[in-house]
């Protein structure tokens, strides 16, 4: 007979203790019956939690890759529920894997949304956002191929604060980018730190940046790079150069964009929902742009 399994836990800074206002709830949902996953993703979304699902398969999937995702589960899960202890006994046999450098690079791929002009508050906005992203993953790959895990960002901002010798302005512009990061994702328009972004930018390059990848800027064409997540967010850099992030939130009524946006705001799952982006949708969204004429004011 087939195991039926569901699990709950809470994991991230409210399983630290360690959340804010600004905090994500971070909850992780893991169910055999694909209705009561989707049900129970969306009762805890709608109380503001930002969830992670997975079929036990998939999560068994991840587990057998080495994901630092189910390392993080582990150090901190707090559960809410774990029918027959699957995701308990599950997290005791997972290992690590011994080195991530590909995934650490694969991080530095965020580098080409960043040389793309900032024409508008959103786009600058984005630009925090994905550094955020930038830092946090790199930081997080760079221990664990150590053997260190880390995953609180005040922590992961002193260890390249310590790796790259940043000074003190230096190290609040990188901790301001959680600020900046939490007010674009909530659409609020704050007293935007323009300097703070400059000098993160400015990090981001000097560090990350291996080798010349061209003039970029909002009209270059998009393309698949070496991570699907560095994919996206290229695409949401562009795409906020021409479009107000309320107009893309209330979709603009083409199908590629209105999906690809839906990824944006929604990203959990994503090695398999960024696998499935193709350069002919790329292309098709560059289309689409290029007759939009310019970008926004």
């Amino acid at each position: 007979m087939t195991q039926v399994v569901e699990s709950i836990c809470v994991f991230g800074s409210h399983a630290r203790r360690s959340s804010d206002v600004i905090s994500d709830g971070d909850l992780l949902i893991i169910s055999s019956n694909d209705h009561q996953l989707d049900r129970l993703s969306s009762e805890w979304s709608a109380k503001g939690w930002s969830v992670a699902a997975y079929s036990p398969d998939r999560f068994l999937r991840i587990c057998g890759e080495g994901s630092l995702f189910v390392q993080h589960i582990k150090q901190e899960a707090i559960f809410l529920q774990d029918d027959g202890r699957w995701l308990a006994s599950t997290l005791e046999t997972y290992r690590p894997c011994p080195y991530y450098s590909t995934e650490r690079d694969d991080a530095k791929w965020m580098i080409f949304a960043l040389l793309r002009a900032s024409p508008t508050l959103d786009s600058r906005y984005c630009d925090a956002d994905i550094l955020f992203s930038l830092f946090r993953n790199a930081a997080i790959y760079m221990c664990a191929s150590e053997g260190r895990y880390e995953f609180d960002y005040a922590n992961l901002v002193s260890e390249l604060s310590s790796r790259f010798g940043l000074c003190t302005s230096e190290q609040e512009a990188l901790l301001s980018l959680r600020q900046l990061k939490w007010e674009y994702r909530q659409r609020l328009a704050g007293r935007f730190r323009i300097s703070a972004v400059a000098v993160a930018r400015e990090i981001a390059i000097n560090f990350f940046a291996q080798e010349p990848i061209g003039a970029v800027d909002e009209t270059s064409p998009l393309r698949l790079l070496g991570a699907g997540y560095a994919t996206l967010r290229d695409v949401e850099k562009k795409l906020v150069a021409y479009y107000s992030t309320r107009e893309l939130d209330g979709q603009i009524g083409h199908p590629e964009i209105d999906q690809i946006w839906q990824n944006v705001l929604q990203p959990s799952g994503y090695p398999r929902k960024f696998s499935q982006i193709s350069c002919a949708q790329l292309r098709d969204i560059d289309c689409v742009l290029a007759s939009k004429g310019r970008v926004i004011a």
